[in-house]
């Protein structure tokens, strides 16, 4: 049984996600043309870039989304939704040992 590339490429594009619907609008316009036809190379490269493209936004989007949402429980306070890096308690703790630190420094110093 022989397809023919016409027929081939309009299975293919007929297939295809909602997702690829800007791709497919430009790419049926080019089925027919007699000055620019379509191949089945152009169809090829054209999907291929359009799924590199989603596939790189979806990482983003995943990154982004994964930002700020530990789903955890935090090593130093035992609370939830946060790890110990982003952990209020722990950052407090730091703040008030070199508060205590400095204040001890001081007093060392103004006694000599």
């Amino acid at each position: 049984m022989d397809v023919s590339n016409e027929d081939f490429c309009i299975h293919v594009l007929n297939n295809l996600p909602s997702k690829y619907e800007v791709q497919v609008s430009k790419l049926e316009d080019r089925l027919g043309s007699v000055s620019n036809p379509l191949k089945i190379e152009d169809l090829q490269n054209e999907l291929n870039l359009k799924y590199a493209r989603m596939k790189k936004e979806d990482m983003v989007d995943q990154a982004l989304s994964a930002v700020g949402k530990y789903k955890g429980r935090c090593k130093t306070c035992s609370k939830y939704r946060h790890g110990s890096s982003q952990c209020w308690f722990w950052k407090r703790m730091m703040i008030m040992m070199i508060k205590m630190i400095t204040s001890q420094e001081n007093k060392e110093t103004s006694s000599k």
